[in-house]
């Protein structure tokens, strides 16, 4: 008479080296999904300054001035983004204004290269980041 014995489930060895694939895979992966949340929530920040410009020019033909333009009354909060950025208007002049948009915690220390994102009346932009303009806009 014979036995014979069925493997059920997996052996140590096989676990081990399943864990380890996954590890390697976890480790590549991460940084590319953060890399990627960086550029989203930059690009959220972008979109809402340009959106605040229309609302400045707005303001301007209404007003024929963009002094006292402020956030709320213009109808934008401070925070955007997931509260990764605080937008704001550093100077509001009777025939121009500065808008930006800085980094707040982990977006300020991934994204060293574009830092804040600045927009002026003329539509120039610009960042106060260490990479460059045409990438970070």
């Amino acid at each position: 008479m014979r036995f014979s014995v069925q493997q059920h489930g997996f052996s140590l060895l096989e676990l081990m080296i399943t864990l380890s694939i996954i590890g390697i895979m976890m480790s590549m992966a991460i940084p590319v999904y953060s890399h990627y949340l960086v550029a989203a929530r930059r690009a959220e920040a972008k979109t809402v300054l340009s959106k605040l410009a229309l609302a400045m020019e707005k303001y301007h033909v209404e007003n024929n001035t963009y002094q006292n333009a402020t956030l709320a009354n213009l109808h934008f909060m401070n925070m955007i983004a997931n509260n990764t950025y605080r937008l704001t208007i550093q100077s509001a002049a009777r025939h121009d204004y500065i808008l930006v948009a800085t980094p707040l915690n982990q977006q300020a220390k991934q994204d060293t290269t574009c830092g804040a994102l600045t927009l002026n009346s003329l539509d120039e932009k610009g960042i106060s980041g260490t990479g460059k303009i045409t990438d970070c806009w």
